[in-house]
């Protein structure tokens, strides 16, 4: 009797255990986890997509379109309403240019519901395919990136891929402006996969991108891009890079790099081909750099404009010859003509009434060996030596430009200081950003220009520059009717070994501004490796005539009059 109780005792016991855990499981299914079944049920019969937003505009500073974005037609299929793969795979294969046993390949996945046939064909394209009117293949429109003027400022505007997100350049820079918020759009499907029509619902609308207004002002930009290819292609040289601006505000007008290539077909290009040579191509300034070191004896009081130095034909620094590359005698320059005829042995003892930190201060003072900041990425910062790391003749190098790395936007950073009267404005390359909602921001507004040097000082070197065109080695950069300020510049490349300077490659550059009573354009030329079977291959003879074209070509462009003498 007392085993029979027992008996039912344990098998009552069991019931209600069996009985809480099963009322535990289903308040554990139907409240506690209820929302995370119901997630999970949802993920087997919903699907969602994003729903692109617009992406922006990119216009010049005058409203010209230099980026849109176009409609076009996506084709897509659905593997498993497609009845016959092989044969819709040749069809489509002849009118899309596409791999036909890929396509098949496609046609035939059998674990989706969706499969990408042709990303953004044009809407002739597309009418030819739905005139076949093949079941499981759908189409869709999605936005395209177009640019109006192709080749014109490629490397500074970049371009964006297949699904509208910026690559290079500006694009990449101002991703989060340009490609918005993507909308989401929920839809139900059938057991095959297929979207049930009618079920779309839209869980989060698109927020289109901001528009963005550039300083660049598409003629000159045009103008500087094909002066620039026909140097670069007449020297037979490795490259060019040109850049155009308002020195008292910072603003780019034009930034030209060859050689190009076409924005709508970037697919094809090298990335050599991409660089951005404005803000990427380090180089040694060479002769250019000789108004940068002399301003700084300047502005210490170290020397004077008309100040004599006794200068021979060659020099001895440490275990370095410095010499004159046109002149084999002894002569008496001032530091004016030092600088107008670009004299080496000159710059060398103008440098060493410095002392090393004290030089090196005011590099850094003139934003070398650092970068700028500018709005595009892939900037380098040029190399400057810290004081610790000189040898016994780093300063007489560095004085005449060697020994020290920029990049062309440096050099013409530096070279605004003498045009604004001693203070350092950075460029910038837009203007503003309009966003869909009508706010409006200035990234480059507000940013304070920083002193480097005296305006006696500014001034000093302005007038000595003025004389390396009138008098000196700048010559060709003149321009009738208009005042020009100007240094050239001509380095050797450095060996491939990095012991010592190749004879037969060279950088020509020159870098000045215009008026030189008011400057209202700074521009730099810089050419890479021009071949001397083309001729003379000095900054003067090559890079100096490029910048009196563009820069004759801005100032008329920007309305500015011929003007007297009067420095």
């Amino acid at each position: 009797m007392e085993k029979s109780r027992a008996r039912i005792l344990a098998l009552l016991f069991l019931f209600i255990a069996g009985f809480v855990v099963v009322i535990y499981r289903l308040v554990f299914i139907q409240v506690i986890s209820a929302q995370s079944f119901k997630d999970l049920a949802q993920t087997q019969y919903l699907n969602s997509y994003s729903f692109l937003a617009e992406r922006g505009t990119i216009f010049d500073r005058d409203g010209n379109q230099l980026a849109v974005s176009t409609q076009e037609v996506t084709i897509f299929a659905n593997p498993f309403f497609v009845k016959d793969p092989g044969s819709v795979a040749e069809e489509l294969s002849a009118i899309l240019d596409k791999d036909k046993e890929e396509l098949k390949k496609k046609l035939t996945q059998p674990d989706t519901g969706f499969v990408f046939l042709a990303r953004k064909v044009s809407p002739e394209l597309a009418q030819r395919v739905q005139e076949l009117d093949m079941d499981g293949v759908l189409f869709t429109k999605e936005s395209k990136r177009f640019y109006p003027h192709a080749q014109l400022a490629a490397q500074t505007l970049g371009f964006v891929g297949v699904d509208n997100e910026g690559l290079s350049g500006l694009e990449f820079q101002y991703e989060n402006v340009l490609h918005g918020k993507d909308g989401v759009v929920v839809a139900e499907r059938d057991s095959h996969g297929g979207l049930i029509p009618g079920t779309y619902t839209t869980r989060e609308h698109p927020v289109n991108g901001g528009d963005i207004y550039l300083t660049l002002d598409k003629n000159i930009q045009f103008f500087s891009d094909q002066k620039l290819k026909e140097v670069v292609e007449a020297y037979r040289a490795k490259g060019g890079t040109v850049i155009v601006m308002r020195p008292d505000s910072g603003e780019i007008l034009a930034m030209s790099s060859y050689p190009t290539f076409d924005l709508n077909k970037f697919y094809d290009v090298s990335q050599d081909m991409m660089r951005n040579l404005a803000t990427s191509l380090v180089y040694e300034p060479g002769s250019t750099f000789k108004s940068v070191i002399i301003a700084a004896a300047l502005e210490e009081g170290l020397v004077g404009p008309r100040q004599y130095f006794h200068l021979p034909p060659t020099i001895k620094v440490a275990d370095e010859v410095i010499k004159e590359p046109h002149r084999n005698q002894e002569i008496d320059y001032t530091v004016t003509q030092i600088l107008a005829h670009s004299a080496n042995v000159g710059a060398v003892l103008v440098a060493r009434v410095l002392e090393d930190q004290q030089l090196y201060n005011y590099l850094r003072k003139f934003g070398l060996g650092e970068r700028i900041g500018i709005d595009l990425p892939g900037e380098e910062r040029g190399i400057l030596p810290e004081v610790k790391n000189w040898s016994r003749s780093t300063k007489a190098t560095i004085s005449f430009g060697q020994g020290i790395s920029v990049t062309p936007l440096q050099l013409l950073m530096a070279y605004t200081v003498f045009a604004n009267g001693g203070i350092l404005i950075r460029p910038y390359l837009v203007d503003r950003i309009v966003y869909p909602d009508g706010r409006i921001s200035r990234p480059g507004e507000g940013k304070q220009g920083v002193r480097v040097v005296s305006e006696d000082t500014a001034r000093q070197i302005t007038v000595m520059l003025r004389e390396a065109v009138k008098n000196g080695t700048g010559t060709r950069a003149e321009i009738a009717g208009y005042e020009v300020a100007g240094k050239t510049g001509t380095a050797q490349k450095v060996d491939s070994d990095g012991l010592g300077y190749d004879e037969d490659r060279s950088i020509v550059s020159f870098v000045g501004f215009a008026p030189a009573s008011n400057p209202q354009v700074a521009i730099v030329v810089v050419i890479d490796e021009p071949s001397s079977s083309a001729g003379d291959v000095w900054g003067g003879t090559v890079s100096a005539p490029l910048f009196k074209e563009i820069m004759e070509f801005t100032l008329r462009h920007l309305r500015l009059p011929p003007k007297s003498e009067d420095l």
